[in-house]
């Protein structure tokens, strides 16, 4: 008795082991589960955490959709095209990808052009690169502020912030710190841990524009 059930115990462990390979061998069977309203079409979409940089980026005149996505299966930077050229209620096509996808992606304008900056990082060849490509500024998100715990925000902005014609930086900070995680309610419906915090610094630029000193 006790070896048929040995035996039965190795067999169904086998079988534990052999099932998942067998599922994920190809992934060609693998579907996208769908969503929301099946019958639904809507061309102006990407995934999760989406960071929005409206600019002409076809530079014909009128304002394109970039949109920075860092999720996945969506991971990305997509641009949406406005083919109508109507400013109030533009017709978007549907997305094409031009570089991969991260999160805190800004677009600040300067001089009425965009300037795209991660934290640490202007990407000054976007229109070709999209944010694969990008040059240092030579800080970095500690230099500036540190928590001890979780930061999530971390967005960083060119403006000439004090008008002496040199191109500071700002930047934005969401400290989780105390705020933890959303779960934080006991059995009262009271919420138990601190709060958000929002913090936004001045990174002043002693130099230049062209030679800046942080």
């Amino acid at each position: 008795m006790i070896n048929k059930t040995i035996a039965f115990l190795v067999r169904s462990t086998a079988l534990v082991v052999i099932c998942p390979l067998a599922f994920f061998a190809d992934d060609r069977q693998l579907e996208r589960l769908q969503y929301n309203n099946p019958g639904l079409v809507v061309d102006l979409g990407v995934g999760l955490w989406a960071w929005p940089l409206p600019m002409d980026f076809d530079q014909d005149g009128d304002h394109d959709l970039v949109v920075v996505c860092p999720d996945k299966p969506f991971n990305g930077t997509y641009f949406f095209e406005n083919t109508g050229g109507d400013l109030a209620l533009p017709v978007f096509e549907p997305p094409v990808r031009i570089s991969k996808g991260n999160h805190n992606v800004q677009v600040s304008y300067v001089d009425g052009e965009p300037r795209v900056l991660s934290p640490g990082i202007e990407h000054t060849e976007f229109y070709q690169q999209g944010i694969d490509t990008g040059k240092a500024l030579g800080l970095s998100n500690n230099d500036i502020y540190t928590a001890k715990g979780n930061i999530r925000a971390k967005q960083w902005k060119y403006v000439d912030y004090d008008g002496d014609g040199a191109l500071d930086i700002v930047t934005g900070f969401g400290d989780w710190t105390d705020y933890g995680w959303d779960d934080a309610y006991n059995g009262k419906g009271e919420w138990t841990n601190g709060p958000l915090r929002g913090l936004v610094f001045w990174v002043r630029n002693l130099g230049t524009t062209e030679k800046p000193r942080y």
